[in-house]
């Protein structure tokens, strides 16, 4: 990250220390209370509520001293020990516990040291101003271990002093202790009222440094109630924001790849992996066989968090795929196999057809030629009346014999295959892995285990299911994260499936079938590797993945339990998916996705629309091809276009339904309407489960945020945020419908002096089963208020 630029008449630089230098594997450092808690009930001791009490009592104490003098962790202590009735041996216990704890999850930031270590080229004295309650003996040595600290350094602490920096005493004070003329002081933090306002007002230099800023992955949702479950996603978002900072990207794409995979299918992958671990466990499950090429990564990732959870449930790779599996398990009459191999993809020409059944048209130019489809004819795409004529072609005796004979061959080499990897062996307990959707590979694998005399039912997981295709109706199939039968967000993407084949995209190619070898049975490949995957960046892509779970493996109070994490998870994928930014847009809009089982053609997953094509997105729903992530196409599309239609990408220009100086950055969908059949004019979804406002407020006094509101759902409370504190709530009826009905009109007044701030909007509860936030907004202003008479 690029730093300020320090003038050089500066006799001295100043540094802040947390979230310039000192960054924390917790999200929030709040959420260190939670995990003092843990330690707390781990010890036996009380510790029933100590998150919430330990923050409680340190805001009483900083409210009585009218937030100008700093209190110790001494001070807090003594005030939580009183409140709870507790002696000083448990005060003494539950200090040193957040002292280690905060020790465990400090690093230091890459950025901030660069700047810090460009000082020090320059020969200016380093001097480090803190607002903090920890003591110099506590710092001084982390600070020393970190590379930080070094002689001739000098630690400015509130707490040593009790002058704040917030209230601009510290800064005064560090001038006066160190000699030196405030002019001549180069202050850099990441706070822009305390580090940089205040800092002026005092006569220093200062600039706003901010590299620990959260991107928009890195919070967590609200709505979990268990302290261990709150305090997992924290430290799985603090882990993602150290790994970013910890691995700057060289490239824009590879920084985009790197941020997006910890932020969105790392945790996604990691998620899953755990749950088919522990519903394995539940179901007395002792194999997995994850299928190829989707479960390349996740059976990485399932062996790594199983060396920590060491549950009795062994894993293995199994190379299959549509095109290994359907055809071995083709049996007679041909009619009822049709369907997968004429099954209808973007591009269809007879070559593609025959493909899949293992046949070169050359191999039957006369047959084919009499039948009216000459060398011409066998790359051209096959019309609807075409489609049943090549059918009909295909059911002639000599053809369909030729097919089941080519069956046969697969077949016998595929039986071998499935032998030597385990699924014939006399126990039964195992299970396949696979994304979804409807269980065909599964299908096809029970089948051809049940040619072999297998009679035992064969269970699936799955990421999806929009269907259920069983081969015996004893067979199991389970989802985790999407149930046809039980719909959740994911199946409100209709872009879900492309966008996980990429997210889970292998290093090899797909595997076309099986061959003997001196090893035995041996797949074979398409292609050896998956070059045009691994030139977009799936390498990139799953080194991310492994770092992001090796790092939680080793953070023990990270518990991989999946029902929070895939909750989290889900509204990150939603706000990804939804409304990606114009970089996500193009970098993953660019992979080349292909949709036939053979992968004979490959298209752009996103490419923009021309103006015609957006006017027929909005009327008819126009795709490019089937799999196309539309609102990635919607991103990159011009703006130009964009605004003539009325489709907005509110992630990269203005917002039409906000005022001056609001501006959207998370929780938020693309802008839609005017829609005049349901009475509404411009608006937005916020989908939640926070949506973040940047608000800039350019000059000193009250203000006030103004909002219209319409809520599909039943009454529901918003909260209002600033740093994690309500600033106010509001009770939203229900006001959505066919009927005309006004706008809910709410207000809320801004505690903020000028600069830009952020505002969270959040529900006290879940808006439906899979939403937290449900509302829609059509006017966001922030406007100056009235001073009262």
């Amino acid at each position: 990250m690029e730093g300020p630029s320090l003038p050089w008449r500066i006799a001295a630089c100043s540094f802040d220390l947390f979230d310039t230098l000192l960054g924390r594997t917790l999200v929030r450092p709040v959420d260190l209370f939670l995990e003092v808690e843990r330690r707390l009930r781990a010890a036996a001791l009380p510790c029933r509520d100590f998150a919430g009490e330990r923050e409680a009592v340190e805001f009483e104490l900083r409210q009585r001293g009218g937030f100008q003098r700093e209190v110790s962790l001494e001070q807090i202590h003594d005030a939580l020990a009183g409140k709870r009735g507790q002696p000083e041996s448990w005060k003494r216990q539950a200090m040193a516990m957040e002292l280690e704890a905060e020790r465990e999850t400090l690093f230091a930031v890459p950025a901030g040291l660069a700047q810090l270590h460009r000082a020090r080229r320059r020969g200016k004295r380093i001097l480090f101003v803190s607002d903090t309650y920890f003591p110099k003996s506590f710092l001084e040595p982390i600070l020393v271990d970190l590379g930080i600290l070094t002689d001739g350094d000098r630690l400015h602490l509130s707490v040593e002093s009790g002058r704040m920096k917030s209230t601009g005493e510290l800064f005064a004070h560090v001038a006066h202790s160190e000699h030196l003329e405030p002019s001549r002081i180069f202050h850099i933090g990441d706070n822009e009222e305390s580090d940089v306002h205040q800092a002026r007002a005092a006569g220093w230099k200062a600039s706003l440094f901010r590299p620990t800023e959260p991107v928009r992955y890195e919070v967590p949702g609200p709505g979990i109630d268990d302290p261990d479950d709150r305090l997992s996603l924290s430290l799985l978002r603090g882990t993602q924001r150290r790994l970013r900072l910890e691995s700057p990207a060289a490239d824009r794409r590879t920084r985009i790849i790197r941020e997006t995979t910890l932020g969105v299918s790392g945790p996604l992958a990691v998620s899953y992996a755990a749950w088919c671990l522990r519903e394995a466990h539940r179901r007395g499950i002792n194999r997995l066989y994850f299928f190829s090429r989707d479960g390349e990564i996740l059976v990485r990732i399932a062996r790594l968090i199983n060396d920590r959870l060491k549950l009795p449930v062994a894993l293995h790779y199994l190379y299959v795929s549509r095109q290994a599996l359907l055809l071995p398990s083709l049996r007679e009459p041909l009619d009822d196999e049709l369907d997968w191999i004429m099954a209808p993809t973007a591009i269809l020409t007879p070559r593609i057809v025959l493909k899949r059944v293992e046949i070169r048209p050359e191999e039957l130019t006369d047959l084919l030629d009499a039948a009216g489809f000459g060398p011409t004819d066998w790359d051209r795409q096959l019309s609807l009346e075409r489609r049943q004529e090549f059918r009909s072609f295909l059911l002639r005796p000599e053809i369909a014999k030729r097919i089941t004979e080519q069956a046969q061959v697969s077949r016998e080499s595929a039986v071998v295959y499935l032998e030597q990897s385990g699924l014939l062996a006399d126990d039964p307990r195992f299970a396949v892995v696979d994304i979804g959707w409807r269980g065909t590979l599964q299908w096809c694998l029970s089948r051809l285990l049940s040619s072999t005399g297998r009679k035992t039912p064969l269970t699936g997981f799955y990421f999806g299911l929009r269907g259920t295709k069983k081969y015996k109706p004893e067979d199991i199939l389970v989802p985790c994260f999407s149930d046809a039968f039980d719909p959740t967000v994911v199946d409100a993407l209709d872009s879900i499936v492309p966008l996980l084949e990429l997210f889970l995209a292998a290093t090899h190619g797909g595997v076309s079938g099986y061959r003997l070898s001196s090893k035995g049975v041996e797949p074979t490949f398409r292609t050896e590797d998956n070059e045009r995957g691994l030139e977009w960046g799936v390498g990139i892509q799953q080194q991310a993945m492994l770092d992001l779970t090796r790092t939680l493996c080793e953070k023990t109070p990270f518990s991989f339990d999946p029902e929070p994490l895939i909750r989290d998870t889900l509204l990150k994928l939603e706000l990804f998916a939804r409304c990606p930014s114009l970089d996500e847009a193009r970098v993953y809009g660019s992979f080349l996705d292909a949709e036939d089982q053979n992968e004979s053609v490959f298209t752009p997953l996103a490419r923009a629309y021309t103006l015609r094509e957006l006017q027929r997105v909005r009327t008819e729903g126009f795709r490019h091809h089937h799999n196309e992530w539309q609102h990635g196409a919607i991103a990159l599309t011009p703006k130009r276009h964009r605004r003539r239609v009325g489709i907005v990408n509110s992630m990269e220009e203005k917002h039409p339904v906000c005022g001056p100086g609001v501006r959207p950055l998370a929780g938020f969908g693309p802008v839609e309407g005017p829609t005049p059949q349901f009475h509404l004019p411009r608006f937005f979804w916020a989908y939640g489960p926070e949506c973040l406002l940047e608000i800039e407020t350019p000059d000193h006094g009250p203000h006030r945020l103004t909002l219209e509101i319409k809520n599909y759902h039943g009454n529901q409370v918003l909260e209002f945020l600033v740093a994690d504190r309500t600033i106010d709530s509001i009770e939203v009826p229900q006001n959505f419908g066919e009927q005309p009905i006004e706008p809910f009109q709410a207000e809320v007044s801004l505690p903020f002096p000028p600069g830009k701030h952020r505002l969270a909007i959040r529900s006290r509860c879940w808006a439906t089963d899979d939403r937290p936030l449900a509302v829609i907004f059509s006017r966001i202003e922030c406007i100056p208020r009235d001073p009262s008479p």
